[in-house]
């Protein structure tokens, strides 16, 4: 794969984009090692700009360089997900709540449409459907909310929050109980009930908490 970046960037911007993506996505999964050589091939770029990434990367803490055995995908400490969940739940049930009077309705029932209607999820089409539109859910909320800081706050955890959802989605029924759960913020946010879309994106963001420490735990 030839990487077409932004000509503007230097290759070791567009390096340290495009492995970061690929953190955050589950392309590169937590405990993988990544190899120089298959990222000189997928990226376009010498071993250079990918070392430089590296660099970077690993003073973020998305990586970390082990000795003899190379670079490999951070795993978050279980300490670390739950203060991020913590954040979350604070921030967004703070935006849910913040959007109730400010949302797009009919961009709302636009989003609500598209979630898959088999509450069951019987396949990988329909729990990557729900998956997408969830994560497009939250965005709508937070935009909605119009306040400048949660936004910036929030997008600051975005990598980090992807790579938990991601591995949240290991625990057993986290598809259903996540579709059924962005559904009922939906309904409270129709509602334009504050009190309640905040409730319900709290105990979303509470729950996915419990389904990360068990998978952390797996």
């Amino acid at each position: 794969m030839i990487l077409i970046g932004n000509p503007k960037k230097s290759l070791k911007e567009i390096a340290y984009t495009k492995i970061k993506e690929g953190i955050a996505s589950g392309l590169y999964r937590p405990g993988k090692e990544l190899l120089e050589h298959e990222l000189v091939e997928q990226l376009g770029v010498s071993r250079t700009p990918i070392r430089e990434a590296f660099s970077r990367l690993e003073s973020e803490g998305f990586v970390r360089s082990i000795p003899r055995k190379g670079v490999i995908v951070t795993r978050l400490d279980l300490s670390d997900i739950i203060q991020i969940s913590q954040m979350r739940e604070a921030l967004e049930g703070m935006a849910a709540r913040l959007a109730c009077e400010r949302l797009d309705m009919v961009k709302l029932l636009e989003i609500e449409k598209d979630f898959p209607r088999n509450v069951k999820l019987l396949n990988e089409e329909e729990q990557r459907q729900s998956y997408e539109n969830g994560q497009i859910l939250h965005d709508f909320i937070l935009q909605s909310s119009c306040n400048e800081l949660i936004i910036k706050t929030v997008e600051s955890l975005k990598f980090k929050i992807n790579g938990m959802t991601l591995l949240a989605k290991e625990a057993p029924d986290r598809y259903i109980n996540g579709l059924t759960e962005h559904l009922e913020i939906i309904e409270a946010l129709k509602e334009k009930n504050p009190d309640e879309a905040e409730r319900k994106m709290r105990k979303h963001i509470h729950n996915s908490l419990n389904s990360l420490v068990s998978a952390y735990k797996i």
